[in-house]
């Protein structure tokens, strides 16, 4: 893997430190390093005071300071790409290769053009962890409120669920329940 996927030097060393306190606390109860464990636990901990919404928005770092580390900090509700920051952010401080994906969540087939067409109410972020042999997708966005748009995956991608590592805030593709097949289950394969 690229060793830019471990890149934090944009950090202060402040900010450094107050990231890596956060992201120490997440790992105090896994007891070794596991990947697993780790996405799971981070994921969960993003997930735990905080919504998908579109509307919030991200205040210019206060004093030089990291605003998605603000964002973390603040527990604020956010949009996939304050999720998938934060997660990248957390997983290489302790790490953990991490790269964000931009993209989309699903899309039509148009029999006017003869082909598929993604529009922007389905764009969205996800991770992209190294677990030692292979880049393994990471979905740390909650799933969109029902009726909402915007990067919710929604439009014909997959069926409803949340998922640890999938794509499109909780939409996944295929059936079956477990850690690690398609569908439900921390780590379902998906369209992200």
């Amino acid at each position: 893997y690229p060793f830019t996927t471990l890149d934090l030097s944009s950090l202060s060393q402040k900010d450094f430190d107050s990231l890596k306190k956060i992201s120490a606390n997440i790992t105090a109860g896994i007891g070794g390093r596991d990947w697993e464990k780790f996405r799971d636990e981070t994921i969960d901990f993003l997930q735990k005071d905080r919504k998908y919404t579109q509307d919030y928005k991200i205040p210019r770092g206060q004093g030089g300071r990291d605003p998605v580390l603000e964002w973390i900090e603040a527990k604020q509700d956010g949009h996939c790409e304050y999720f998938s920051y934060a997660f990248m952010m957390l997983a290489r401080a302790e790490g953990y290769p991490t790269r964000v994906i931009c993209g989309f969540s699903g899309a039509n087939y148009s029999e006017k053009e003869k082909c598929f067409i993604a529009r922007l109410d389905v764009a969205h972020a996800w991770c992209e962890m190294f677990n030692g042999k292979e880049w393994v997708r990471v979905e740390p966005t909650p799933p969109a409120p029902p009726n909402s748009s915007g990067g919710s995956g929604q439009s014909g991608s997959g069926g409803q669920g949340q998922s640890k590592q999938g794509g499109g805030h909780g939409q996944k593709q295929g059936g079956g329940k477990g850690k690690s097949g398609q569908g439900q289950g921390k780590s379902g394969q998906g369209q992200g």
